[in-house]
Order: C-alpha cells, then sequence, then structure tokens
C-alpha cells in the first residue's frame, strides 16, 4: 500500500443502506477532502461492526442484500481494479470500516 490518506480520520467510511462510491465516503470522513492519485488499484476494508455486514459491488451501488459480502468483523483485500469504482452499503443500520486504498506495484 502507498497511498498516504489526507488524514486520520479518512481511514473510517460510514457505510449506510444507500449504496455510496467509497471514495466519496473517505472524503466525507476527511472533513477537508482527499485528492486521489491515479493508478489506485488495490483496495482494503475491515468491517468493524460486530453485527452488520456491508456489501460492495463495482461500478454500481449495492443494496442491503445484493453485493459482495463483507460480513461483521471481517476483513477483504481487493487487487487490480480501480479504487474509485467500489460501492459499500451496509446490510442494516450503519457500520463503520476501515478502509485503505493502495497500488499493488510501485512502479
Amino acid at each position: 500500500m502507498y497511498y498516504n490518506p489526507v488524514n486520520a480520520l479518512a481511514s473510517v467510511i460510514t457505510a449506510t443502506t444507500t449504496g455510496t462510491k467509497v471514495t466519496d465516503l473517505i472524503v466525507a470522513a476527511s472533513g477537508v477532502g482527499a485528492d486521489f492519485e491515479s493508478g489506485l488499484n488495490e483496495i482494503i476494508i475491515s468491517n468493524e461492526d460486530a453485527t452488520n455486514g456491508v456489501r460492495l459491488l463495482p461500478g454500481i451501488a449495492p443494496t442491503a442484500t445484493a453485493g459482495l459480502l463483507i460480513a461483521a468483523g471481517k476483513t477483504v483485500k481487493l487487487t487490480g481494479t480501480s479504487c474509485t469504482d467500489w460501492f459499500i452499503a451496509s446490510t442494516a443500520s450503519t457500520v463503520s470500516c476501515s478502509v485503505l486504498l493502495g497500488k499493488t506495484n510501485r512502479n
């Protein structure tokens, strides 16, 4: 991982049942905005909730019941994909997730 978040707040996002771009949630969490460098192709998301899951989809907003599930307390790492294309939604209520963006190769 080689992306440095604008501040520590940008490393924790809050997903709701409305599908939202992960990068938009990072900008909102930072409180100051963010300028994402080109070529980010790795994302790590850790679900910090003890009960509820989150769902991810590339290019389209997931719903509370449709999309790649990250169960409560689990972490996923997606590589070789554009970080700016991923959307996230919680399965219920609001869910906090730690998130890191990066590049798989340092060229």
